[in-house]
């Protein structure tokens, strides 16, 4: 189970870093919270409201609407949470 875990937090600080690079809501947040913390926790801080957005799509049943780097992004993850499944 912790290896599990331990993924799915790369991934998310991963999917983080790679929202850090485009104008995004998840960049001005990690943004206002670098700004006053370390950038580590406010990296973590920001995949930890990505997660929430994540689970209240999937719980609402509301369909995601991507940006224009979305389909990089989601490719991505894929790719990083299911490395062995192409």
């Amino acid at each position: 189970m912790k290896r599990q875990v331990d993924r799915l937090r790369r991934a998310l600080t991963q999917a983080v870093m790679f929202h850090l690079r485009y104008e995004t809501n998840l960049k001005r947040f990690y943004s206002r919270l670098a700004n006053r913390k370390p950038k580590q926790v406010a990296v973590m801080a920001t995949a930890s409201k990505m997660l929430k957005v994540i689970y209240l799509m999937l719980h609402n049943s509301e369909p995601y609407h991507p940006g224009p780097r979305a389909s990089l992004l989601l490719n991505w993850l894929k790719m990083v949470l299911f490395p062995f499944h192409h």
